[in-house]
């Protein structure tokens, strides 16, 4: 998708991530334009009423997605330990780390 370009339907996304760095900016910005957000969080937060909130486990602890993924058209997955975050700074690290995790969301991969 060339940049600059916005999704014209509106959409119902997941989001996990979204009060980190990216998500607590993209999150209103998205609900502001029309799409149904679904926030992934380990605990509530005070978030717009736009937003919906599902709890969740912290990820390292697995979640089961599928009956998140119910009715979600998008995945915008953000999260990453925070601990992580600060320790490795490099992409490559991140992509290992966030590998797992993104597997486990593809419901392909589902056991």
């Amino acid at each position: 998708m060339p940049l600059g370009v916005v999704m014209q339907e509106k959409r119902r996304l997941l989001i996990t991530g979204a009060t980190g760095f990216i998500g607590r900016h993209l999150v209103p910005a998205l609900a502001g334009h029309g799409h149904k957000v679904v926030a992934a969080l380990r605990r509530p937060m005070a978030l717009s009423p736009l937003i919906d909130q599902v709890l969740i486990k912290d990820l390292a602890d697995g979640v089961d997605w599928m009956p998140l993924l119910q009715g979600i058209d998008v995945v915008i997955h953000l999260a990453l330990r925070k601990e992580t975050a600060r320790i490795k700074k490099s992409a490559p690290a991140n992509v290992r780390v966030r590998t797992p995790w993104t597997q486990h969301l593809n419901p392909g991969n589902a056991a």
